[in-house]
């Protein structure tokens, strides 16, 4: 009877102690839900008509906005007209209507140094860019007199490192990959993953002293048997399969392959650090974490992929006007991402399966866009992810590891970073309610650890979302302490939250160009995460575990 007071008057004091995060959050709900609205602005078409000579320079007008979508057809109708005549022998690549300006467009337009040379006109601009500086600068030079007037050719700014990088990521691909090389090529990353699983499991006597999770040596450890934790190395084997099949080919020079092969490249030290980890277990968290942001540095330059906006007064100005800030801020943000999915990486499915949820709001959003570097990104870790929960769930018979954890969330994270900084009609809000799960887990272990327990931030224990659900909702009502129950046990995490995710995520798929509504879905996530924590913390769920 002591020990039924005394674990009742614990979920209390914790209820109690939790009691203001709900209330914290709420209000956060309250206070986005009216930045929304006043975020929310009345649509402007601006005229953007972009013209392409031979395969050197392209030529891009874009012109200040109009309050009407036909007032503005009418001007990019103009323009191509004018453009058609002048050079006969360039091709239209875009003719359209933009309601949503990119932070470099909108520098465009506001007569600031940017990356490529421009010439500005009264109510627009024209710009020039080419993959050999010098003939961009050239034929700006050479345009002066057809523009004619006063409008002189303005040279391009350096320093505008971080622009110049997005200017690469933002090149448009002539070239597509079809439907049926898409879903070849995720075919291959989803066999090479089941495949390379399938050997590592079957060779465990020869690696296992390396490469085998210990059965309970810490409280995160919910495995009944030692099993092996480098799944990781069949993800990144599936990556390389992919970029080897698209050689093979003769698909290499295409840009989107490139840029695929790039951001695997970048990858590289976010899995080395934890794949190291996972073979010797001796490499610490701050090193794994330090390696991870490294590569998000790495990316940047490399893909380009470097957030320049975040629809956040203030901080959009650092963002595009210190580049190095912008750089540094990415690559934390990214290797908190991928921190937060090897937080999450606790029972048998639940990360591949919240990945695979993710990626495919990736590729349903990519789609949608036509950004096939995300696209081909995100399939082939889809694929990936396939092949390796076959042997993960249920069965459990192979691990992500922190190798495997840290590459998808930095895969997951990278994605997300590339497909804001390569279309500006997505919200960059998009990818942070996408990845919601892991950074609420992430942020919220912190409060918990440091404000409601008192503990220090880095100190593991067992209380996040997904071990309750195993400790309070599931092992009392599944059965005793044998190890196939305790299987059954780890296996049923996963269908039991992914739905709920899945659920909150949803209507991320209908806003995904829209920060007030995404603001909204983020408030909706947070509020949602602590209502079913206290729901399962409750004294009514105590009780009811111990009369079961």
């Amino acid at each position: 009877m002591s020990n039924t007071s005394t674990m009742v008057d614990r979920g209390k004091r914790n209820r109690k102690r939790l009691q203001p995060a709900l209330w914290i959050l709420s209000t956060i709900l309250a206070v986005l839900t009216a930045a929304a609205f006043l975020l929310h602005k009345p649509r402007v078409h601006h005229p953007e008509v972009v013209t392409q000579m031979g395969d050197v320079i392209r030529i891009g007008i874009l012109l200040q906005s109009h309050p009407q979508a036909s007032r503005c057809e009418a001007v990019v109708r103009k323009v191509a007209d004018a453009m058609k005549n002048i050079c006969p022998e360039c091709t239209i690549v875009h003719q359209r209507c933009i309601h949503k300006l990119s932070p470099r467009q909108k520098l465009f337009l506001d007569s600031a140094s940017v990356d490529v040379p421009v010439i500005r006109l009264p109510n627009g601009v024209v710009t020039f860019e080419a993959t050999d500086p010098v003939i961009a600068q050239q034929t700006c030079t050479a345009s002066e007199k057809q523009v004619g007037g006063n409008n002189k050719c303005a040279n391009p700014d350096p320093s505008g490192l971080a622009m110049a990088l997005a200017a690469v990521s933002h090149t448009q691909m002539e070239f597509k990959l079809s439907a049926g090389t898409l879903a070849k090529l995720t075919a291959l990353a989803a066999l090479t993953s089941f495949l390379i699983c399938a050997f590592i499991i079957r060779s465990e006597r020869w690696h296992g002293r390396f490469s085998h999770d210990a059965v309970e040596s810490g409280p995160q450890k919910f495995h009944a048997v030692a099993v092996p934790r480098i799944g990781g190395f069949a993800l990144a084997c599936a990556i390389g399969a992919s970029i080897v099949g698209l050689n093979a080919a003769g698909l290499r020079e295409a840009y989107s392959v490139e840029g695929f092969a790039l951001l695997a490249l970048a990858a590289l030290p976010a899995f080395g650090g934890g794949f190291a980890e996972d073979l010797t277990k001796k490499v610490g968290v701050l090193a794994r974490l330090l390696l991870t942001i490294s590569a998000g540095g790495l990316a940047s330059i490399l893909v380009g992929a470097t957030l320049i906006r975040l629809d956040i007064p203030g901080l959009d100005d650092l963002l595009q006007y210190w580049p190095l800030f912008a750089i540094a801020f990415t690559a934390f943000a990214v290797g908190g991402v991928a921190n937060a999915m090897n937080i999450i990486d606790g029972y048998n499915g639940l990360a591949a399966a919240y990945s695979i949820i993710a990626l495919a709001a990736l590729t349903w959003v990519s789609l949608q866009v036509g950004d096939q570097v995300v696209l081909l990104a995100s399939l082939t870790m889809l694929g990936a992810l396939v092949g390796f929960l076959v042997w993960n769930w249920p069965g459990g018979r192979i691990f992500l590891g922190d190798g495997g954890a840290y590459l998808v969330g930095f895969w997951l994270a990278e994605l997300g970073v590339l497909l804001v900084v390569r279309n500006p009609e997505v919200s960059p809000w998009f990818p942070l309610v996408i990845m919601a799960y892991p950074i609420m887990e992430t942020v919220f272990s912190m409060y918990r650890r440091k404000i409601v327990r008192r503990r220090q931030v880095g100190q593991p224990d067992a209380m996040h979302l997904h071990q309750l659900v195993y400790s309070r909702l599931i092992r009392r009502s599944v059965g005793s302490k044998k190890s196939v129950d305790q299987h059954r046990r780890n296996s049923a995490v996963a269908p039991y939250l992914i739905p709920l995710i899945a659920l909150l995520m949803l209507p991320a798929l209908l806003v995904w160009d829209r920060t007030d509504g995404l603001l909204v879905c983020a408030g909706l996530f947070g509020v949602a995460y602590v209502w079913l924590y206290r729901r399962i913390t409750s004294r009514r769920t105590l009780k009811w575990m111990i009369k079961t």
